[in-house]
């Protein structure tokens, strides 16, 4: 997981105070849907080899960070959500654990550690 320090929340959230919520939600929708198109120019070219890796790697890159300092925005603009979120994520990743009788390592290990941008 990327875990995006204290300094840089505070920054995102003053950039969401200086736009206002109606500014964040209209933007959050609009770079959720460019990560999606990323996702998908990124799958072209690694499964489907069509475009070049090392780019679509890097619009994707670009694309997910503007989602997550979305996400941080929209947390802060609409607060009950980071609570609501919190236990929808909780639901969701149970649910995919015994729907598909997947067994978590002792540690909750996964495929990296978390890393912190600052």
């Amino acid at each position: 997981m990327i875990a995006i320090t204290k300094t840089k929340c505070d920054q995102i959230r003053c950039i969401a105070d200086h736009f206002g919520t109606s500014h964040v939600l209209r933007r959050a929708g609009e770079e959720f849907s460019e990560a999606t198109t990323a996702i998908i120019h990124y799958t072209r070219a690694a499964v489907d080899f069509e475009g070049d890796l090392p780019t679509r790697k890097v619009e994707l890159a670009g694309e997910l960070a503007d989602t997550l300092i979305m996400l941080e925005q929209l947390l802060h603009v609409v607060p009950d959500l980071q609570r609501l979120v919190t236990v929808q994520v909780a639901h969701k990743v149970n649910r995919t654990l015994k729907r598909y009788d997947i067994k978590v390592p002792a540690g909750g290990a996964g495929r990296d550690a978390a890393k912190e941008i600052d």
